[in-house]
């Protein structure tokens, strides 16, 4: 069994990191979240969780 194939049979898990920033001309005047904020985590949590199948 080369490294490759042992490599294979190693089970571990998954980590994901989701991303999203703020332009500064985006923020919420009321100091809560912009609706740019609270869009792009609502649309990065839909698709990492749509690939993972959780």
């Amino acid at each position: 069994m080369d490294a490759k194939e042992d490599n294979a049979m190693i089970p571990y898990n998954k980590i994901t990191a989701l991303y999203s920033r703020l332009s500064v001309g985006d923020e919420d005047r009321d100091g809560g979240e912009s609706n740019s904020i609270v869009n792009q985590k609502a649309f990065l949590e839909r698709y990492a969780r749509q690939q993972t199948g959780i």
